[in-house]
C-alpha cells in the first residue's frame, strides 16, 4: 500500500527519537528533528507536526518510566526554529491547511498536558486555541484546560493555558472552581495574578465570604465549599477572608462582609487579652467608630468578665436600657465609676503628639518600660543610659518604613524599634533624619549594632534596605560581618523539616505571626503593618503595635534557642544559629 512520504518521514523521525531516548551521546547528535521540518511538505506541516508528536509520544510512553515531555517540548522548539527561518506567507500557508479531527483530537489531548514554555506561538499556530477553527474544537479545548483545573499535578498549567490564551469564558465558567482549588492546592499567589481585575477580586472575597456564611448554618451548595471550610476550618475562615481582603486591596467593612463580625470579635478578644487596658481602649475608641448596636454588643461580651469595666463602656456608647444585654442587669451600681471612666476616655487622644516620653506598658502579661523617641537630645540620652552605662546582651530589632512619594523613590526607614526582655523603645527616624549629621548616625548605629549584642530580628534583609535607602552612606557598614542580625525566618526555614521542632506545618518563608503562634500561642495583630508610617502625627495605636515585633522577637527567641539545643542538641543548634545571620548582603560564616 502507497505511504505519503510525509507519513514515511514522520514515522522514521519518531524511531529515531525513541532510539536515542535516553542515551548518553559523547558527540553531539544530529538533529533528526530539525531535519523533519526541513524536509516535510509545506501544505502537510501542520497535519504532520501533530501527527509525529502524537506518534513520539505513543513510542516513548511505551518504554518503561518514559516520559515524552521532554522530547515533545523538542519537536514545539524546533517547530518554532523552522518559524524563524521561514517566510510569514510560507508559515501562514503551512498553517491554513486542513488538519482531521481524529489527528488534531489525539495530539492536542497530549499536549494539553505540557508544561508551557514561551514558545507558545507554536500551539496557538498548530492548534489555533485563540482562535478555534469550530465550536467543537473550541469545546474540546475548554475540555482539555478543564481537565487541568480537576487534579493538583495539573492544576497551575491549566491556570497557565487560561492565562496565556485568555481563555476568558472558561475563567469566567470556572471562576468559584479556580479560586477553591487555588486556595487548597496552596496557590494563593498565583490566584491573586490570575484575577487582574478589581471586580473580580472582590468576586473572589465575596465567594469564599459566603462558604463562612453558609458553613456556620450548614447548608453548603457543593463539595468545593465543604473541601475549602475543611481546608481552612470555620474557625480560621474570618481571619483568612480579613487577609486576603487586605492582599486585594479590598476594605472588608465597606463591602459589609458577613466575616466583618468575627473579625471584630477575634481582634476584639486579641487586643483585650494580649495588652493593658491603656492599649485596649486605643483600639476601642477607633474600632467602635460607627458601630451597629449588634457590634457593641459583641465588644461588651468580650470584656464581660469585668462587670463593672463592661458597665463602663455600656454607659460610654450610650447603649439603651431595652439594648443592654442580659449579663449587664444593674448597671446602676457602677453609675459613679462610669462618670470617671467617662470622663477619662472622653480625653484620651488616638495621637499622641511628637514628643519624648517614658511610660510603662503591658504586653502580653508583662510591664515593660516604653521608651519614645523624637528629639536629638532625647536619643543621646537613651544611648548614654541604654548603650554605654549599661549594654543589652540580646535585643530585638525592627524597622517600618514610610511610602515612598512617587515611583522612583525607594522606601526608607521611618521608625525604629528595638527591644529587650526590659524595655522597648520607639524611634522616630523620619523626624530625627536631617537633625544629625552623617557622622552622628554613624555612631548611634555603631551603638546599636556594637558585635556584643546579639540582635534579633525578623526578614532582617529588607529592614537594612530600608535603612540603607535613608542613610546610603552606611551601606558598607551595614555589610560588616560584626553588625549581624539573627534572621528568626531564615532559623526557621533551615530547621523546618526536622523532627520534633514545630507541632504544626510551618511554611517556608513563613510570618512573623505564624511563628508566634506556633512558638508561644500568641495571636499576633498585623493589621496595622501596612499603614501609613510617613504619616504624622502618629497613631499612638500605630506605636504601640510597631513596638510589639521588637518585643515578640525577643521572646520567640527565649523559648527557640533552648528547644533547638533539646531536639538537635547544642552543637548542631548552634551551627543552625550562626547560618541564619544576614548582613546587607548575604552572611556566610
Amino acid at each position: 500500500m502507497f505511504c505519503p512520504p510525509w507519513k514515511v518521514l514522520v514515522e522514521e523521525t519518531s524511531n529515531k527519537i525513541k532510539e536515542n531516548y535516553g542515551k548518553i551521546l559523547f558527540q553531539k547528535p544530529q538533529n533528526f528533528v530539525a531535519l523533519f521540518f526541513q524536509q516535510c511538505p509545506l501544505n502537510e506541516m501542520r497535519m504532520a507536526t501533530m501527527e509525529l508528536i502524537t506518534k513520539t509520544h505513543k513510542l516513548i510512553t511505551s518504554i518503561k518510566d518514559g516520559d515524552s515531555a521532554n522530547q515533545i517540548q523538542k519537536i514545539l522548539l524546533n517547530f518554532d526554529e523552522w518559524m524563524d527561518v521561514t517566510s510569514d506567507e510560507a508559515v501562514k500557508e503551512a498553517m491554513s491547511a486542513t488538519v482531521s479531527q481524529h489527528t488534531w483530537d489525539n495530539c492536542f489531548k497530549i499536549v494539553v498536558y505540557q508544561k508551557l514554555s514561551k514558545k507558545i506561538a507554536v500551539l496557538d499556530l498548530l492548534f489555533c486555541i485563540r482562535s478555534p477553527e469550530s465550536e467543537k474544537r473550541k469545546a474540546l479545548i475548554n475540555a482539555g484546560v478543564r481537565k487541568l483545573l480537576d487534579k493538583e499535578a495539573t492544576f497551575r498549567n491549566g491556570i497557565d493555558w487560561i492565562k496565556t490564551f485568555e481563555l476568558n469564558n472558561l475563567k469566567e465558567a470556572q471562576f468559584d472552581n479556580i479560586v477553591y482549588k487555588s486556595i487548597i492546592y496552596g496557590y494563593e499567589k498565583l490566584l491573586k495574578r490570575t484575577l487582574e481585575k478589581f471586580d473580580e477580586k472582590l468576586r473572589c472575597v465575596r465567594l469564599i465570604d459566603q462558604c463562612l456564611k453558609r458553613a456556620e448554618t450548614d447548608i453548603l451548595e457543593n463539595q468545593s465549599q465543604k473541601d475549602l471550610v475543611d481546608f481552612i476550618t470555620i474557625k480560621k475562615l474570618p481571619a483568612f477572608i480579613g487577609k486576603i481582603s487586605n492582599s486585594y486591596g479590598i476594605n472588608a467593612e465597606k463591602y459589609k462582609l458577613y466575616a466583618c463580625r468575627a473579625l471584630f470579635i477575634e481582634k476584639t478578644q486579641l487586643i483585650y487579652s494580649s495588652f493593658d487596658r491603656y492599649y485596649f481602649e486605643l483600639y476601642a475608641l477607633e474600632a467602635l467608630k460607627g458601630r451597629t448596636v449588634e457590634n457593641k454588643l459583641d465588644f461588651l461580651y468580650v470584656i464581660s468578665d469585668d462587670l463593672q469595666y463592661a458597665c463602663c463602656w455600656a454607659k460610654y456608647l450610650k447603649l439603651s436600657t431595652k439594648s443592654m444585654p442580659p449579663f449587664l442587669p444593674n448597671c446602676e451600681q457602677f453609675d459613679a465609676d462610669a462618670e470617671l471612666f467617662i470622663e477619662k476616655i472622653t480625653k484620651t487622644p488616638l495621637t499622641s503628639e511628637d514628643e519624648d516620653c517614658i511610660v510603662d506598658r503591658k504586653f502580653w502579661g508583662k510591664s515593660y518600660k516604653l521608651i519614645t523617641i523624637a528629639t536629638p537630645e532625647a536619643l543621646n540620652n537613651f544611648i548614654d543610659e541604654y548603650f554605654i552605662k549599661s549594654k543589652p546582651k540580646i535585643m530585638g530589632i525592627d524597622c517600618e518604613a514610610g511610602f515612598p512619594v512617587n515611583n522612583n523613590e525607594k522606601q526608607k526607614i521611618a521608625v525604629l524599634q528595638l527591644a529587650t526582655s526590659d524595655w522597648c523603645c520607639l524611634i522616630d527616624i523620619q523626624l530625627l533624619s536631617d537633625k544629625l549629621s552623617e557622622n552622628q548616625w554613624r555612631n548611634i548605629f555603631e551603638h546599636f549594632f556594637h558585635p556584643d549584642i546579639l540582635r534579633i530580628g525578623f526578614m532582617f534583609q529588607c529592614d537594612y534596605y530600608f535603612l540603607c535607602s535613608r542613610f546610603p552612606n552606611l551601606q558598607k557598614f551595614f555589610e560588616q560581618k560584626e553588625r549581624k542580625v539573627l534572621c528568626l525566618q531564615k532559623l526557621t526555614d533551615s530547621t523546618i523539616n526536622c523532627d520534633g521542632i514545630f507541632k504544626t506545618k510551618l511554611h517556608i518563608c513563613c510570618g512573623l505571626a505564624d511563628l508566634a503562634k506556633e512558638i508561644l500561642n500568641i495571636d499576633l495583630d498585623k493589621s496595622l503593618q501596612n499603614s501609613d508610617w510617613s504619616k504624622r502625627p502618629l497613631k499612638t495605636f500605630q506605636k504601640l503595635y510597631a513596638i510589639s515585633d521588637a518585643l515578640i522577637v525577643v521572646l520567640i527567641h527565649e523559648k527557640m534557642e533552648p528547644l533547638l539545643k533539646e531536639k538537635l542538641g547544642e552543637t548542631v543548634a548552634a551551627e543552625m544559629f550562626e547560618k541564619s545571620y544576614v548582613c546587607n548582603k548575604k552572611y556566610n560564616s
